[in-house]
C-alpha cells in the first residue's frame, strides 16, 4: 500500500506549495464535496472555486 504513502506525501509537498489548493483538493476528492459545495466552504466565488483553481499538471496528480 505505498500508493497511500505516496499520495499523503504528494498532498503535503501540494500544501507546502499552495496549502488553500491542497484543501480544494482534498475537499473535492476526499470529502466528497462538488465544486459548488467546496466554493461555498471555501467562501470563494463559483469561478474561483476548484474547476478555476486547479493547477497545472505538475506531476503530483501521477502519483
Amino acid at each position: 500500500m505505498h500508493y497511500i504513502r505516496d499520495l499523503h506525501e504528494a498532498l503535503n509537498e501540494m500544501a507546502t506549495l499552495d496549502r488553500r489548493q491542497a484543501e480544494i483538493v482534498e475537499l473535492r476528492y476526499f470529502g466528497g464535496l462538488s465544486e459548488n459545495e467546496v466554493a461555498t466552504v471555501k467562501k470563494l466565488s463559483r469561478s474561483r472555486s476548484a474547476v478555476k483553481s486547479r493547477p497545472p499538471s505538475s506531476g503530483w496528480d501521477t502519483v
